[in-house]
């Protein structure tokens, strides 16, 4: 159970990890963001190092619902999970960064969904259909180790967003401000063709000419959507992680993306150094 991380970051001896709301509003191209709220969920066993096989499974799985199954009659949901806002304090009386490690914690699911763009490239060319206007968001779980470094362990395609009893716990506020900010993004009525003319200045024109209508519309969009993104921080364009992108997508897929694709990133990186940096 821990073969892969041998020293996991602990909180007063307890194992946590982050479950993260991710959304993608485009995958061919990726676009996508991480909401500036989610949950931590804590192992309601103090974590033993040197126990044989890990331990019981409450020291080291940090799953609330096999926490509250064998955690005892007063573990609940509330008790077993925090919000960032929290982490952030523990981080911050430690010495250590939320910020950094939010940062880290984007640029990780970043490379995840990016890694399968050419995948979803490859199932719209098989079924001749693009699925141009899809979001979906996504349970992203996070785990770091004692250096602050994050790991993506698991990717759920339907996290659960049941509230509890409490409706007005940090559980579920979490998860009411993320769906109403969510569909603000996604069904937002903006449109703002003279700002957009304006990022695109000083751009080169050659870039542009390579764009066919599937970049236009995405640079719309990507344009549009960053106007209305209340709580949900930008993953990928990012101006922050940039150098990140830039080595997944020009050093070890260069061959594999077309012309359009590129450029696209050259235009998007030129207009992220220009925007302001959205910060949680």
């Amino acid at each position: 159970p821990r073969s892969w991380l041998t020293s996991p970051h602990l909180i007063n001896g307890h194992k946590w990890d982050i479950r993260a709301f991710v959304l993608v509003s485009s995958t061919v191209p990726v676009r996508l963001y991480m909401y500036d709220r989610g949950i931590v969920r804590f192992a309601s066993k103090r974590y033993d190092m040197g126990a044989k096989n890990g331990g019981e499974k409450t020291q080291y799985l940090t799953n609330t619902h096999i926490s509250k199954k064998f955690g005892g009659k007063n573990v609940n949901v509330t008790s077993l999970t925090c919000s960032f806002h929290k982490l952030r304090d523990h981080l911050a009386e430690k010495g250590e960064s939320f910020d950094l490690l939010l940062q880290k914690m984007r640029a990780a699911v970043s490379i995840v969904f990016l890694s399968g763009e050419l995948v979803w490239q490859d199932i719209y060319t098989k079924r001749k259909d693009h699925c141009a206007n899809c979001y979906q968001v996504f349970g992203v779980d996070i785990i770091a180790s004692s250096s602050g470094n994050p790991k993506v362990i698991e990717v759920n395609a339907q996290p659960n967003l049941l509230i509890t009893e409490n409706k007005r716990d940090h559980y579920s506020t979490t998860k009411w401000s993320m769906v109403k900010d969510m569909i603000a993004l996604i069904h937002n009525e903006n449109s703002a063709p003279n700002a957009l003319t304006d990022a695109l200045k000083g751009v080169d024109p050659a870039l542009l000419a390579t764009f066919s209508r599937r970049e236009w519309i995405y640079l719309i969009e990507y344009f549009n959507e960053r106007r209305s993104l209340g709580g949900w921080l930008p993953v990928y364009p990012a101006a922050d992680i940039l150098p990140v992108h830039d080595l997944f997508l020009n050093l070890e897929r260069e061959e594999a993306i077309a012309a359009p694709r590129m450029a696209l990133h050259e235009v998007l990186r030129q207009i992220e150094q220009r925007l302001p940096l959205r910060r949680p």
